[in-house]
């Protein structure tokens, strides 16, 4: 049975055991549609949310030819009938990773891969500007800045400082004006007997908030380096 690999975040790609399938933009967004849902999808809502400026007939028209062209590109990728629409089982997307890395975080556990956190930061859907994107793409920036600020806590109480900043600058490349992840890396910094960074991390939000917002850190922050 082939395998089959859907990457949304950074990019778009689909492979198929491993190798690269180029898919046309509708087909592209169709696949990834299924993605983000799961379970099989009516056609006319798939139809309806993917094709919306157009009529009922015509979006399931337009539906019914994007099927049509990714089975004569991978056949077995999508599983559809005459009124539903779905990946086929065993499909993996990079989404399926975040959830399994979110889930680990639930249990204490230290997950699979403890120095590789750049891909967390990585951009659903790079520009792709459909409203249900859109909507994906910021529900998953604060699973992955809660996520990574999660982990970043367990490994800097296991004493595991390296990963811990690798965490943390992976949750400030999400977003550089939040003041947790800052806090957070200060702490550690501090906790390694290393000052001279954690100031240098303060007065770099410092700098960053005054030129974006014309604010200061909180009171909190500052207390951190008293």
């Amino acid at each position: 049975m082939q395998t089959h690999d859907v990457q949304l975040l950074g990019a778009f790609r689909v492979s198929v055991a491993g190798r690269n399938v180029g898919l046309p933009h509708d087909c592209q967004r169709l696949v990834a549609f299924l993605s983000v849902h799961d379970g099989h999808l009516p056609r006319v809502f798939v139809a309806g949310s993917l094709w919306q400026d157009t009529s009922d007939d015509r979006a399931l028209g337009c539906l019914r030819s994007a099927l049509w062209r990714v089975r004569q590109r991978t056949p077995s990728l999508i599983d559809a009938d005459a009124h539903t629409v779905a990946l086929a089982d065993g499909t993996r997307t990079d989404l399926d990773d975040v959830a399994d890395f979110a889930k680990q975080l639930e249990g204490d556990d230290r997950p699979d891969r403890p120095r590789d956190y750049a891909w967390l930061a990585k951009e659903f859907l790079p520009g792709w500007y459909d409203e249900w994107v859109v909507d994906q793409r910021e529900r998953l920036r604060q699973l992955c800045l809660h996520s990574l600020e999660s982990v970043a806590t367990q490994l800097a109480r296991r004493g595991d400082h390296s990963a811990a900043i690798q965490a943390l600058l992976a949750s400030i490349s999400l977003d550089a004006l939040r003041e947790a992840p800052r806090r957070q890396l200060i702490s550690v910094h501090l906790a390694e007997g290393n000052p001279s960074e954690a100031i240098r991390v303060y007065n770099e939000f410092t700098a960053i908030l005054q030129r974006e917002l014309q604010i200061a850190p909180s009171p909190a922050m500052a207390e951190l380096l008293r």
